[in-house]
Order: C-alpha cells, then sequence, then structure tokens
C-alpha cells in the first residue's frame, strides 16, 4: 500500500481528499499548517512524512524549521511541490492587509476591502462607505477587467510547476463561482489540481476523471461575495453577503454572515487599533487616490 502525505496551507487538505477519492487503496497523511496549532501538529508531521513513499507540499519557508521546504527535502523521499490556486478575477476587492510581517486582521479574518481600507483613511464617514460600492467606481478600479488578468497570472503561476489547466478551466467557469475568496477555491477546482498532480507522478493514468468531493473544507472559513454588478458582467449570481470563518452557532441563535454595512462597521472599528501606516499600502494607496478623484468631481 501506498503511502502519501501532504504539507501545506488551507488548500493542502482538499487536495489530499480528492487523492484518496482516485486512489482509494493507500495511506494518507494531511497536515493543514495553521499557526494556531502548528507546534501540535509538528511532531506528529515530523515522524509521518519522512515514512511516506510521496509527500505532496505547498512551498513552505525556513521559518517554518522542520517543516519547510528545504529541510524536508533532506528528510523525506518523492517531494513534490505543489502550486497554490491564487485567482482574484472573482473578487478584486479582497486584499491583506500585511506590514512588517504582521498580518492585521478583519471581520472576515485576514480579508479586507481596498474601497473600505482606502475610505477610512481618507477619514470618510462610515455612513457614506456603501455607497462606494457601485458600477463607476469599480470601473475606475479596474475591478471589470481582473477577471481576464488573474486568469494570465493562473495560467503562468501553475504552468511553472508543470501543470496546465486549459483542459480544466472550462469545467470551472461552467460550475460558476470557483473561488470562495482570491486564496480559497472551492472543491471542483482543487480536485483538478490533484487529478493533474497524480497524472504528473504516475499515480493515475491520463484521463481520469475529476472526483467529486462532498466535504468543502474551505468553506468553513470565511468567503468573499462576488458584487452583484461585477457578478452580471461575470455571468454569475452576485451578492454582498459576507461570511465569516467558523459555522453558526446553534445554540445562541447566531450566524457568520454579515451584510455589507455591518462589514464596513467592523472593519472601521477594527482600523482603530491598525498603525495609520499600514493604509500606505500600494493598493490602498492606489484605491484612496481613485477614490479621491470619484469624490471631487
Amino acid at each position: 500500500m501506498i503511502r502519501i502525505g501532504l504539507v501545506g496551507r488551507c488548500q493542502i487538505g482538499g487536495i489530499g481528499d480528492a487523492l484518496m477519492h482516485m486512489l482509494g487503496n493507500c495511506e494518507m497523511s494531511s497536515f493543514v499548517i495553521q499557526d494556531s496549532y502548528l507546534e501540535d501538529l509538528r511532531p506528529h508531521a515530523e515522524r509521518i512524512l519522512p515514512e511516506c513513499d510521496i509527500v505532496f507540499s505547498h512551498y513552505l519557508h525556513d521559518d517554518h524549521g522542520s517543516l519547510g521546504t528545504d529541510y524536508l527535502r533532506t528528510k523525506v523521499k518523492g517531494l513534490i511541490l505543489v502550486p497554490p490556486v491564487i485567482f482574484s478575477g472573482f473578487h478584486p476587492d479582497c486584499i491583506d492587509l500585511i506590514r512588517d510581517g504582521v498580518i492585521h486582521s478583519s471581520p472576515l479574518g485576514s480579508y479586507h476591502s481596498a474601497i473600505v481600507a482606502a475610505a477610512y483613511s481618507l477619514d470618510l464617514p462610515v455612513d457614506r462607505v456603501a455607497n462606494l460600492f457601485n458600477k463607476l467606481v469599480y470601473a475606475r478600479l479596474g475591478y471589470y477587467d481582473e477577471f481576464a488578468k488573474a486568469r494570465v497570472y493562473l495560467d503562468r503561476s501553475l504552468r511553472s510547476f508543470g501543470i496546465d489547466i486549459a483542459e480544466e478551466w472550462a469545467t470551472w467557469v461552467k460550475s460558476g463561482i470557483f473561488m470562495h475568496g482570491y486564496n480559497h477555491p472551492r472543491p471542483q477546482v482543487l480536485a483538478s489540481l490533484a487529478k493533474l498532480l497524480a497524472v504528473q507522478t504516475g499515480l493515475v493514468p491520463a484521463g481520469t476523471p475529476t472526483p467529486d468531493l462532498g466535504f468543502d473544507f474551505l468553506s468553513l472559513f470565511s468567503t468573499w461575495p462576488v458584487y452583484p454588478e461585477i457578478a452580471d458582467a461575470l455571468g454569475v449570481k452576485g451578492s454582498y453577503v459576507f461570511k465569516k470563518n467558523g459555522t453558526p452557532d446553534l445554540v445562541r441563535g447566531g450566524h457568520t454572515l454579515l451584510s455589507l454595512r455591518e462589514f464596513i462597521q467592523g472593519s472601521y472599528e477594527m482600523y482603530a487599533d491598525i498603525p495609520i501606516e499600514v493604509f500606505d499600502l500600494p493598493i490602498v494607496a492606489k484605491t484612496r487616490v481613485a477614490l479621491s478623484q470619484l469624490l471631487v468631481t
């Protein structure tokens, strides 16, 4: 029986699930790295991964220590690097606020709105921000061009790992919105990638069907909506409903959904504790300039 190990960020779990569906008779160990439990995970990964016949891994920097890619190359056999799927075409307004290695939080975990961040840095009153979510602003910010640009970026990044998604792309698009956020694919994308990796490594023959995953692990995390105006241009269904990390609180009647105004209000409240220089990041500064020009016309 072949032993397969996987280690990496959040996407690696879905890839492992897909491989299990395709291979069936194998021993699978998937280690999804989250900072909150990294040290608890580490001893198990250190013990199991060197015993595997093949290890699929995202590139992990040296600061991951014994799970870093360069270190793993000396300890495991059959190490295969897995490309992350990054696609911003549905969510051009979704960004991270990272400065000096610090990831700043929002009501949706690490996801921020460039429009909201720029509006805050312009001292725009919170009750005026929702009005900025409209066709004119999106056009000025280039959001309608993002899908085509993201497709080119995705193709180039995957090809650098020897992965060609040309035959998969039509199926992804036909499925509708195939991303929860710019870095969280839905199951059909991860299943496609797993199939291509399995064919590439000789685990399955070419022509193997893409497995149908019943569980969407990444749905437990935040989901960024496709704004209705952008959705119309892409031929999908849009909304302004944001989903936070986690699942509903069935005991207290709580839920994980936020309206646009709730998201804006929550962001403004959290931004009060973020150093103002964070809002000078290039993407926020660029958005701020565009909004400033629109607000004075």
